[in-house]
């Protein structure tokens, strides 16, 4: 299952500014160039992603990864601005 590496670079490449990412699996699929089972890839990305509602997930640890330490103070940064 070479797809699921390739979906978490889409999916990290196609989130939001904190993480969340809408799901398209029909776009992610056409652009991935193969099709996409969202139980096989939730399986596979299991502890990397959080089920938030039927059609929005958010990958765990993403604004630490992306954004270092966040402090409320400093409302500039982009995680803030957006939430």
């Amino acid at each position: 299952m070479w797809f699921w590496r390739v979906f978490w670079f889409y999916l990290i490449s196609h989130c939001d500014p904190v993480g969340v990412w809408e799901e398209d699996f029909e776009l992610a699929s056409f652009i991935i160039g193969d099709e996409l089972c969202k139980e096989e890839l939730y399986g596979e990305l299991n502890g990397k992603i959080k089920v938030l509602s039927e059609k929005k997930i958010w990958i765990v640890d993403f604004c630490h990864f992306q954004y270092g330490m966040l402090v409320e103070e400093n409302i500039t940064n982009q995680p803030h601005q957006s939430y």
